[in-house]
């Protein structure tokens, strides 16, 4: 299954430029994320906006995406029936920790990261999502899905302007060269 994906980040019409993630798509949150990035049934992140930055410039920095669009509105609800915590998580995680931990509360969260948005709904049935600017050696309850592999430039340069107004101005999925 691709597991490479883009975020185009814009704010005022103007593109910061594109983030690109990894995806473990062994993972239910990561089927639905790359779902959401093409587009294929409908709802997109194309046009979500972000709503805010938790711990801006503290261990944990993270920029929130709380929705994806459908029908030209915003919408929280997960796409996909069955994503929820407690999904297999991946031996590696990210930036060379290798290992995966016992239980999801011995996660930490590593620059890079791309996890749910665990604020959004109790019981995480959710399409929101978070990156991860600034790691953390704090335990958090999530389970990342995906890693940012080059562009999280474009996420710091995000998180200085104000965050609702930063939009996903375009997003898919990244084809291998070998297809270009």
């Amino acid at each position: 299954m691709p597991s490479e994906v883009f975020l185009e980040l814009s704010v005022g019409g103007k593109c910061l430029g594109r983030v690109y993630i990894n995806l473990w798509t062994n993972q239910r949150w990561a089927q639905q994320f790359l779902t959401l990035c093409m587009g294929t049934l409908g709802p997109s992140y194309r046009g979500a906006m972000s709503s805010e930055v938790h711990n801006q410039g503290e261990p944990g920095e993270n920029m929130v995406f709380p929705h994806h669009v459908e029908s030209g509105r915003a919408n929280e609800q997960a796409i996909f029936s069955n994503v929820e915590l407690g999904e297999d998580h991946p031996e590696e995680l990210v930036e060379g920790h290798l290992g995966a931990p016992e239980t999801q509360h011995q996660l930490q969260t590593y620059c890079h990261s791309i996890s749910y948005n665990y604020q959004t709904l109790d019981n995480c049935q959710t399409s929101g999502f978070v990156i991860y600017t600034i790691g953390s050696p704090r335990e958090f309850s999530f389970i990342p899905f995906g890693k940012v592999f080059s562009g999280l430039d474009v996420v710091k340069a995000a998180v200085r302007h104000t965050p609702n107004s930063i939009t996903i101005s375009n997003c898919g999925l990244v084809l291998p060269n070998s297809l270009i």
